[in-house]
């Protein structure tokens, strides 16, 4: 019925595709493990800053910070693109409300603070962000593998059109910082909606 060769054939592509499955699978967990990992580290420093004084641990500003932090270490498990975009296509079709409520409340709440305190949480926002993107980009192979074919294509295209290549690199940052500053908004939404 089938030839050995045949059988052999299948046989090496099964075993083929069950170690892909696990180093998959350690990938993803090891991924996960750095991300909680900068996460405890960012949480960690903020608590060092008011262990030293410069804030305190019942200013609502920093307890809504640590209260972020801990969303997002909750949320961990699930956050990754797919459900983001699924996510910012619920808001944009206005399944799901578009108030911001985690920026509402921020806003509001460090306007009593000092100019050193509002760096230092800005800067733990932007960084948690930046994290969960970066561990939301990695954890997704496929979607790596998109943005490293859509960054050679976009090499070959600004090689090949050398006389816009200027033009073509400011379109370019403008796109990526206005994408960032959605991306950014959503995580925090996310973060926060998660604890």
């Amino acid at each position: 019925m089938f030839s050995p060769l045949f059988i052999v054939y299948m046989l090496i592509t099964l075993i083929g595709l069950v170690i892909l499955s696990f180093i998959y699978k350690q990938y993803k967990k090891a991924m996960l493990e750095f991300y909680r990992m900068d996460i405890f580290e960012l949480r960690d420093e903020l608590f060092d800053y008011a262990a030293e004084g410069n804030i305190s641990f019942d200013n609502e500003s920093y307890q809504l910070m640590r209260t972020l932090l801990n969303g997002y270490l909750r949320y961990a498990e699930n956050l990754d693109i797919s459900r983001f975009q699924k996510y910012q296509k619920a808001v944009k079709e206005k399944k799901l409300s578009s108030d911001n409520f985690f920026k509402q409340q921020y806003s509001q709440k460090s306007k009593a603070l000092t100019n050193e305190q509002k760096e230092k949480l800005d800067k733990c926002l932007q960084q948690s962000a930046l994290i969960a993107a970066t561990y939301m980009v990695r954890k997704s192979i496929i979607y790596c593998i998109y943005l490293l074919f859509k960054s050679l294509f976009c090499k070959l295209i600004s090689k090949n059109n050398s006389n816009s290549k200027v033009s073509w690199k400011n379109s370019k940052r403008e796109k990526v910082k206005a994408i960032n500053e959605e991306l950014v908004t959503d995580i925090y939404e996310v973060g926060a909606n998660a604890s």
